[in-house]
């Protein structure tokens, strides 16, 4: 699991910028989005629904009790300060080890083999 608690940080920056657009009604373009980390990605919009069908498969594809255990970190990060949020991150990423899915991402990746999620055993049969 890949949670940097980096990453829910700075919010307060976000939070200017949602409540200027909130105050003021004047949207953000898209790239004004992206600089502002309101967005991860820009795409052109005859792009748009391959893009999001390329990132729902990866999303789909993934372990759901490792993705689970992902939204729950970064929500619970979010009422943190960087040192709480951090050393929290470590202990689930620890805690993900026990996981029938975090060893099967581990061994998935140290053979280089598609992973074989506890959620989809019975798909892959």
């Amino acid at each position: 699991m890949s949670v940097d608690s980096r990453c829910v940080k700075g919010e307060s920056e976000l939070e200017k910028v949602a409540l200027e657009m909130l105050f003021t009604g004047e949207p953000l373009s898209a790239q004004e989005a992206l600089v502002h980390r309101l967005v991860s990605k820009v795409v052109p919009e005859d792009k748009l629904e391959e893009e999001t069908m390329e990132i729902s498969h990866k999303v789909c594809g993934s372990s759901k009790s490792v993705l689970a255990l992902r939204k729950a970190t970064v929500y619970r990060q979010m009422a943190q300060d960087l040192a709480t949020a951090d050393r929290m991150t470590t202990q689930v990423m620890v805690g993900n080890l026990t996981l029938r899915d975090g060893q099967e991402g581990i061994e998935a990746f140290r053979q280089k083999w598609k992973p074989v999620w506890s959620c989809c055993q019975d798909e892959n049969k």
